[in-house]
């Protein structure tokens, strides 16, 4: 009986193990205009402490998991002070720059969402994402991914 069960608590070890792992494998689709849910709040976060460390005021971000006219603004702002194309969506060179120079790890920040959050692609296509688990354009699968995942299936 012992040995069943210390195997069953090995192979719950591994899964959860795996779990984890892909969890941070596993990077957030690219942010555009519209996008909405709780990761959508660490790029608001970030940008309001961020304009208000260089002076310039943060002029309405509301930390609203909206990312709307008022957020591209200001991520717009921070491309132009960072030499990038400012085009005003979330993507790989945006992340990137925001880890390089602000120590703000994008990617690691959404990792630790636990909820489903919709993201515009800039072909206008929505993807719904939860860390760890596999992009989809339907919400309901990824609403039964992320409950399935909070029950360890």
């Amino acid at each position: 009986m012992k040995i069943m069960i210390g195997y069953c608590l090995e192979k719950r070890k591994q899964k959860t193990n795996e779990r984890v792992k892909m969890r941070f494998e596993t990077p957030p689709p690219f942010l555009e205009n519209g996008s909405t849910g709780k990761v959508v709040n660490n790029l608001l976060i970030f940008l309001k402490d961020w304009a208000q460390k260089n002076n310039k005021g943060d002029d309405g971000i509301e930390i609203d998991g909206v990312l709307g006219p008022t957020g591209i603004k200001w991520l717009q702002e921070y491309q132009k002070a960072n030499g990038l194309i400012a085009d005003g969506g979330c993507g790989p060179e945006t992340r990137k720059t925001m880890k390089k120079r602000d120590g703000f790890d994008f990617d690691q920040a959404a990792t630790l969402v636990d909820s489903i959050s919709e993201y515009i692609q800039p072909n206008g296509d929505k993807l719904y994402w939860v860390a760890g688990i596999e992009e989809t354009t339907d919400r309901e699968v990824a609403e039964r991914r992320f409950w399935r995942s909070r029950r360890g299936n």
